[in-house]
């Protein structure tokens, strides 16, 4: 999901560039800094983009997001050799809220763009392309 925001970013900032001096795409220049700030909010959310090294999940304020407190969740869950506690259970329900609600954020942005294509096709300008779920990249 965080590989595709940043597609979908780095293609509005890109086309924003291009357009900055056009009059006629002012309002779907300010529609997609609107999206981008979104984008951004949910990628901290989601992570911590901010950090510098994959391990630094505590270099923002509020400490470690919802992937690094899922793969710590994970971690503690596999290297277990009993059953699981109530408390993982817990933890992992909280978790899973977040990721659904980040989910649902994900798919309100998405709208959001397609709206935001429809106004760009009325003015003759290219659309964002949003990447397909597609395999990590090893």
């Amino acid at each position: 999901m965080v590989i595709r925001l940043r597609s979908i970013k780095g293609q509005l900032a890109a086309r924003n560039g291009l357009m900055k001096e056009s009059p006629s795409a002012k309002t779907v220049i300010k529609t997609a800094d609107d999206l981008i700030a979104k984008i951004d909010a949910l990628e901290a959310r989601l992570h911590n983009p901010k950090a510098e090294v994959f391990y630094d999940i505590l270099a923002q304020k509020g400490g470690a997001q919802l992937y690094s407190k899922l793969i710590t969740l994970f971690a503690f869950v596999t290297d277990s050799d009993g059953q699981l506690t109530q408390g993982i259970h817990e933890v992992y329900q909280e978790e899973k809220s977040e990721l659904d609600q980040g989910i649902a954020g994900f798919r309100g942005l998405l709208e959001e763009l397609s709206k935001l294509n429809e106004e760009t096709k009325k003015l003759d300008l290219p659309g964002i392309i949003v990447p397909a779920v597609g395999k990590p990249k090893e």
